[in-house]
């Protein structure tokens, strides 16, 4: 929804927000990892990849 409204504080802390409450919503996962690919926010697009294999890793 923020990324509609150009927004893009908002729209990295609703996907943040999203992969925190279920870590299983993999589209939240994509779409964030878009978004940040976008933002060329390599840093923390490396963050978001360990976390996601922390979680597939204790499913």
């Amino acid at each position: 929804m923020y990324l509609a409204l150009n927004d893009p504080a908002r729209s990295k802390a609703s996907l943040r927000r999203s992969v925190v409450l279920d870590p299983s919503l993999d589209d939240a996962w994509r779409a964030l990892a878009a978004f940040l690919s976008q933002e060329e926010d390599f840093d923390d697009l490396a963050a978001i990849y360990e976390e996601r294999l922390h979680h597939e890793d204790t499913v």
